[in-house]
């Protein structure tokens, strides 16, 4: 038998496993979900109440089931095993809602219980397509990320306005050259915005002298 569904007129056909099954029903109009019903309860071997309905669907394709507990939950030292079941067009099984229990208390859902409830709702099927960049949105912005991005944009920035040769002896600075850039020494003040230069000679001669006036301390001075 073919049933012919549309969104608005869905359709499902279910087969009765247990002799106190009860078929799903909506206890409101309006209500987005189905209550379920318990026909049988046992236990699982990892301790958990395992609820079986003694009902099993047919969701047709392009639907899925989703199981979550009731606001009665509340009531009892359950809680839903998996958070939200998932009941997929393909299983054609029986209907189970696996629970676990947290103590507090002996509240436990009994054979003729409303245990939980099924919604029954569409879905695409989605195809993704790996791409270099994302369209970009106010949203997801990670702000660390982009003030280290602002903070490499500045040295960036003071590095354009480095100068090209050393401030005491004159001596010329290329900075394409690698030695040159890993053995010469920068003086870097942000706040000024503002990059000074000492080629290594220059340098060892500030420091000898910071050193003679007791600006710095010497290697071999103990404090």
């Amino acid at each position: 038998m073919i049933i012919k569904n549309d969104i608005n007129n869905l359709k499902v056909k279910f087969r009765k496993m247990h002799p106190d099954a009860v078929m799903p029903t909506y206890a409101k109009e309006g209500d987005a979900a189905m209550d379920l019903y318990a026909a049988e309860s046992m236990k699982d071997k990892w301790g958990n109440h395992v609820y079986l309905t003694g009902v099993a669907l047919e969701i047709p394709p392009g639907f899925v089931g989703l199981l979550f507990p009731r606001s009665s939950v509340s009531k009892t030292s359950l809680s839903l095993a998996n958070s939200v079941g998932v009941v997929d067009s393909g299983y054609r099984g029986e209907i189970m809602l696996k629970y676990r229990y947290t103590g507090g208390g002996n509240a436990l859902y009994g054979s003729g219980d409303r245990v939980g409830q099924l919604m029954i709702i569409p879905h695409p099927r989605i195809e993704l397509i790996e791409v270099e960049e994302l369209s970009t949105t106010e949203r997801g912005k990670i702000k660390k990320s982009k003030e280290k991005t602002t903070e490499v944009e500045q040295k960036l920035g003071l590095f354009d306005l480095m100068p090209n040769e050393c401030l005491v002896c004159h001596k010329a600075f290329d900075k394409t050259d690698k030695e040159m850039v890993k053995t010469w020494n920068v003086v870097v003040r942000e706040q000024e915005k503002s990059v000074k230069i000492y080629c290594p000679n220059c340098w060892s001669n500030a420091v000898k002298i910071l050193k003679e006036v007791g600006a710095i301390p010497d290697e071999g001075q103990t404090k």
